[in-house]
């Protein structure tokens, strides 16, 4: 089995990817294999022979990715937040233009339309924050596994704000220098795709206050212009 982790930059896509791998690891750890890449292609170059099972992070789909996706060939979750506080997250993280950041989410949004068609789990980050062991089940459901409360309940501990916090403050920490990985403007752990400085704030409804009202007035147009509800902009 393969699952996609496809989120919005930002959105929780790291929290998906590491989700889906304590679920897939907790049926047999030695057989699953997990990372980032954008190019599907590389990705199976890469995997290990005895990988049975893979869960890859991205923000974006290959043609590899796309003509998997429309024969249901693999699995795929996809995660949203606001526009404007991905927006802001995104150009705070990495240090990237306003520009930059709506063109990125403009095929973020093509992404989003292509997963409804296509049959994937959509999540938006309010579930993954506020609803932590219902997204689990969701996730678990999705990928086809029966798992216990117990096991939903740990893995939904395991990959909170605050555990995630504390793993980002360990991977800082000079031990961890050696084994990171660089990637754009920051570098990044293979083991759970945590960056360093992942989470800047973690909550919701900050970025419309960063952002300038001409910014935000295009975000409401990119709304507009992708068909998605209001409440992306909420």
């Amino acid at each position: 089995m393969l699952v996609v982790c496809n989120g919005m930059p930002r959105s929780g896509s790291t929290w998906s990817f590491n989700v889906a791998l304590e679920l897939m690891r907790s049926m047999d750890a030695s057989e699953v294999y997990g990372g980032y890449d954008e190019s599907l292609y590389s990705f199976f170059d890469k995997l290990p022979e005895n990988a049975k099972h893979a869960v890859v992070k991205c923000h974006t789909l290959d043609m590899v990715g796309i003509g998997l996706a429309q024969v249901r060939a693999i699995t795929l979750i996809y995660t949203w937040r606001n526009l404007a506080d991905a927006a802001a997250s995104f150009m705070l993280m990495f240090g990237v233009s306003f520009e930059h950041a709506i063109a990125v989410l403009d095929h973020s949004l093509d992404l989003y339309h292509f997963h409804r068609r296509n049959g994937a789990l959509i999540l938006s980050y309010e579930d993954l924050t506020q609803r932590a062991e219902e997204s689990v089940q969701r996730v678990a459901a999705h990928i086809g596994m029966t798992v216990s409360p117990r096991v939903i309940r740990e893995i939904a501990q395991k990959t909170s704000l605050e555990k995630m916090r504390e793993r980002v403050i360990e991977i800082a920490s000079p031990q961890y220098a050696t084994r990171l990985i660089e990637h754009e403007q920051t570098f990044y752990d293979p083991e759970t795709l945590l960056n360093l400085n992942h989470i800047r704030h973690g909550g919701s409804g900050y970025g419309a206050s960063r952002l300038e009202e001409p910014q935000l007035e295009r975000l409401r147009d990119l709304v507009r212009r992708k068909g998605v509800t209001d409440e992306w902009l909420a």
